[in-house]
């Protein structure tokens, strides 16, 4: 009995000596902040069945929360930068527990979630300066999220559409061309000032938008557009007065009437063909000549004496009368209308006769064709233009193209010389 008393007291003995020594080594390694050897030392405690002893508990414990915090800090570091929002809230909240001092995380999670939120608002507005701001702190993270894209692509569109909208603003290029721009802004609901004013525009009548082209041509000194915008605001006014404009009724014509003055015989005749294809000269002008108030009265009379010459030569030209040399005619007739812008119109009027109810095919062919060269020579008065122009709609398919003759002729101005008998002969 006393032998196994001694055998139990020696081995507390022994237990004691290696308790006092791990704790030691523990104290030393803790002090040292060398958690490995702690692991060993406590692996070491365990097998000895001392785990349970207070000092050797307490060890224990710091080493599983340090553990608990590495795991905690790894994860942080690894959602801070994927910039993953879930991961990194997780892992607050796990650090706030351990009591961790991880603002860098939290502050990162903030900006995240800031950004996040101006850049939903700046895709939802559609703003061009919310859009750059949003971008800008998503740049300053690499932040990677599908919505940074859609932003990235938005504010390209936005950028691209201000321009053009400015652009198509000054010019008012076309009504297409305007469409097009504001349906595609429409398209990313976009909204902006200058928007409004394009809406605005397109919201005017074709005629009020025309207008206000036309003045954006003159400007920019587009000439070419200038002459389209013009001739489509006229096709725009024949459409709703062009009624008004009879030939007949020109203030520049004289009456059937006023024609056959002075005629004993055949004055009937003359009344009713006044505006009807003849073979016969005329007697006197269509036109009123002897009531130009800038003319003085001898030159008036000059003017009709001219008239009835014209007259011979259109046609000796369209063969109604057996003349000489008949593109020398047609080359003075036009000739004339160069040099004596007052006998324009009366050469039109005489035209326009020998065109209407002419019924010998080669007479009507030679006809249109001076009159095509009449037109593209020189342009009849303001006043009378609208009356030529809607006869010419109306005079059926012999007249395809003169009317855009007329149109150029009339913005560019008259010639500087009268077609060549060559030119003539080839038109």
């Amino acid at each position: 009995v006393r032998s196994s008393a001694a055998s139990d007291v020696y081995k507390r003995q022994g237990i004691n000596a290696e308790y006092g020594g791990l704790v030691l080594k523990l104290r030393v390694s803790i002090a040292k902040d060398a958690w490995d050897e702690v692991e060993k030392e406590l692996t070491a405690a365990t097998a000895l069945e001392l785990i349970e002893t207070p000092e050797i508990r307490a060890a224990h414990e710091q080493l599983l929360y340090r553990a608990n915090v590495a795991e905690v800090q790894q994860k942080l570091e690894e959602a801070y930068y994927s910039h993953d929002v879930p991961g990194l809230e997780f892992g607050l909240d796990k650090a706030e527990k351990l009591n961790m001092d991880v603002g860098w995380a939290r502050d990162m999670l903030n900006y995240i979630l800031e950004t996040n939120q101006a850049l939903e608002q700046a895709i939802a507005n559609v703003e061009l300066d919310a859009l750059e701001h949003a971008l800008a702190m998503a740049e300053q993270i690499q932040y990677k999220k599908e919505e940074v894209a859609v932003a990235r692509n938005l504010r390209d569109q936005v950028v691209q559409l201000i321009a053009e909208i400015d652009e198509i603003l000054v010019s008012l290029e076309s009504r297409e061309k305007m469409e097009g721009i504001y349906n595609r802004a429409v398209a990313i609901r976009m909204h902006t000032e200058p928007m409004d004013r394009l809406g605005g525009l397109l919201r005017l009548s074709e005629e009020e938008l025309i207008k206000l082209m036309l003045k954006a041509a003159i400007a920019l000194n587009d000439e070419n557009r200038r002459v389209k915008l013009s001739i489509r605001m006229k096709e725009i006014f024949f459409a709703r007065f062009g009624d008004s404009f009879v030939l007949s009724q020109s203030k520049k014509l004289k009456s059937p009437g006023e024609f056959a003055r002075g005629k004993l015989f055949g004055k009937d005749a003359l009344m009713a063909g006044f505006l009807t294809h003849s073979k016969e000269p005329i007697h006197t002008s269509m036109t009123q000549l002897e009531m130009i108030e800038e003319v003085p009265k001898e030159h008036q009379k000059q003017l009709v004496k001219q008239s009835t010459k014209i007259h011979k030569n259109i046609l000796g030209f369209c063969g109604d009368r057996q003349l000489s040399y008949p593109t020398m005619l047609a080359k003075e007739v036009l000739q004339k209308g160069l040099e004596e812008p007052h006998l324009r119109d009366e050469i039109y009027c005489q035209l326009v006769k020998q065109l209407s109810s002419n019924p010998t095919p080669s007479s009507l062919s030679q006809a249109w064709k001076l009159m095509k060269l009449a037109l593209a020579t020189f342009p009849p008065s303001e006043e009378f233009e609208n009356y030529l122009e809607m006869w010419l709609k109306r005079a059926g398919p012999g007249a395809d193209g003169c009317i855009d003759i007329l149109h150029t002729t009339t913005f560019k101005g008259a010639k500087t010389v009268a077609p060549s008998e060559a030119e003539i002969e080839k038109a």
